[in-house]
């Protein structure tokens, strides 16, 4: 769910970093927004619900001021409000704002391509799984799906090797946070899973 107006895709200018954290309840990430603006010069690209009451403030601009707003975020949010996780990514994957923008909607072709998934706890340890992913290997990201109860999942599609690929660096991502839930790859998907996989409608 996007609280604020999402840029479209492909918004993010190269060389901005992105910064995300995430808490518990709307009211936490007011004020890691609040405290992240004040603290340097930064944009608020957005708040993404991530379902089971956690909230995420997202970031943008330079390396050096998304770290100091996350920073200032995180600090004063701590005595007042559980942090699920922060985040500062330097040099995003081109493919990475396309994949969390709810306008987005370009979809799979599952007929010749395999399809992996990974679901996580929270949005902090998904955005960098996809983020390594990306990076790792010559696939596609779908559509951010929130299902509730804090559960996020995201789909990556390509050939077999370079799904396998993918998500091994996005478990390991994942995992390293502790927010790993589950993951499954299908070599040869039925079209008729793209809804689940969270492809275009």
């Amino acid at each position: 769910m996007l609280l604020a107006k999402q840029q479209p895709p492909d918004a993010i200018p190269a060389g901005l970093a992105i910064g995300v954290v995430e808490t518990q309840g709307a009211v936490g990430a007011l004020e890691a927004a609040k405290q992240g603006l004040d603290a340097a010069g930064v944009d608020l690209s957005g708040f993404m619900g991530a379902g089971g009451g956690l909230m995420a403030a997202c970031f943008q601009g330079s390396v050096s001021d998304v770290r100091a707003a996350v920073k200032a975020a995180e600090t004063a949010c701590r005595p007042i409000t559980k942090v699920y996780g922060t985040t500062v990514i330097p040099a995003p994957n081109p493919g990475l704002h396309r994949s969390f923008s709810r306008n987005y909607r370009d979809g799979f072709d599952l007929t010749s391509r395999a399809v992996g998934v990974l679901e996580t706890m929270g949005f902090v340890a998904l955005l960098e799984a996809t983020d390594a992913a990306l990076d790792t290997a010559d696939v596609a990201a779908g559509h951010w799906l929130a299902i509730g109860s804090g559960y996020n999942s995201i789909s990556y599609s390509g050939d077999v090797a370079a799904v396998r690929a993918a998500m091994s660096a996005a478990e390991a991502v994942a995992k390293s946070r502790e927010r790993f839930v589950d993951s499954i790859i299908i070599p040869a998907p039925h079209a008729a899973t793209a809804a689940v996989c969270g492809a275009a409608q």
